[in-house]
């Protein structure tokens, strides 16, 4: 199913990204198109995955040694044996940063007339939210719908016939249009355009991406268009290796002055393993995000 795009130790100094083509070069598997997964929304996943727990970390430079902080948020998926989510659980820490609190989504595959359900409960196993995903006989879903636990539509979603999103409508609690996203393909199948609307149906920005030959999107710009001079508000650069897995991308701001990157780093699968924010040019680290897969 395609979607849009984007250490327990208390100090420690962050690997680099070299080496990486060493580990990678070999693997044929990731030179293939990904396999279609339920539930997982991130970078493409190769390989009989178990579960992967995503953690989420502050980065402070003291006197040129990078310090860690708690984890401020987990997520924790966990796989079935065909490869799909069935459980996805999430925990942060609260204002104080000492306690945690989190939600849960339960994925029901059942697939009565090509439908299946996801939960989602809140940290007391209180119901809030369902959602209604609607399939087409290739198993690519045509469309979600999410309710509250008042059975009130909050959003629906579309996707064509291969599974790439093309429509998002979230609703206010009377029923009228909160706001809206659409996504426009070229023949390659690439997504070229964004549009997001406001309550009133309006455009308020637009986004336009660019592509290499490998079908990876290397840039994106995006507009405010409810404005007299249709000006630029951001613009990303992405990068990628010689296997195409994304290594940098960059944000520029509407002067095209860098605000902040990050790097990514992959496994011997392919697999993402790391995420780092630098902001501006002194390139300090600031976030870092780190996924621990387990592999059947």
């Amino acid at each position: 199913m395609k979607r849009r795009l984007l250490f327990i130790a208390s100090i420690c100094m962050l690997p680099s990204c070299s080496g990486n083509k060493t580990n990678l070069e070999n693997n044929e598997e990731i030179k293939q198109e990904p396999p279609k997964r339920y539930g997982w929304y991130d970078e493409p996943l190769y390989g009989d995955i178990e579960s992967i727990t995503t953690n989420e970390y502050s980065l402070t430079d003291k006197f040129g040694e990078i310090i860690k902080s708690d984890i401020e948020k987990q997520i924790i998926h966990k796989f079935n044996e065909n490869g799909d989510v069935y459980e996805t659980s999430e925990y942060y820490l609260d204002k104080s940063m000492h306690n945690l609190y989190g939600s849960k989504c339960i994925y029901n595959y059942e697939f009565n007339d090509y439908k299946f359900e996801i939960e989602e409960y809140d940290s007391h196993n209180n119901l809030k939210y369902k959602t209604i995903c609607k399939c087409n006989k290739d198993g690519y879903i045509n469309e979600e719908a999410k309710y509250n636990n008042r059975n009130i539509l909050e959003s629906l979603s579309k996707y064509d016939d291969k599974g790439n999103f093309i429509e998002c409508t979230a609703y206010k609690t009377n029923g009228s249009m909160s706001f809206k996203f659409i996504d426009k393909y070229d023949e390659e199948g690439n997504m070229v355009e964004q549009l997001w609307f406001n309550d009133n149906g309006k455009i308020n920005y637009k986004a336009i991406c660019k592509y290499d030959s490998n079908k990876n999107m290397i840039e994106q710009e995006v507009y405010n268009v409810n404005n007299s001079d249709y000006s630029l508000k951001r613009k990303e650069i992405h990068k990628y290796n010689f296997l195409g897995k994304r290594e940098e991308q960059l944000f520029y701001d509407s002067n095209g002055l860098f605000e902040y990157k990050y790097t990514f780093k992959y496994d011997k699968k392919g697999n993402l393993i790391e995420r780092i924010r630098y902001d501006n040019e002194i390139m300090i680290p600031k976030e870092l995000t780190e996924y621990i897969i387990t592999y059947r």
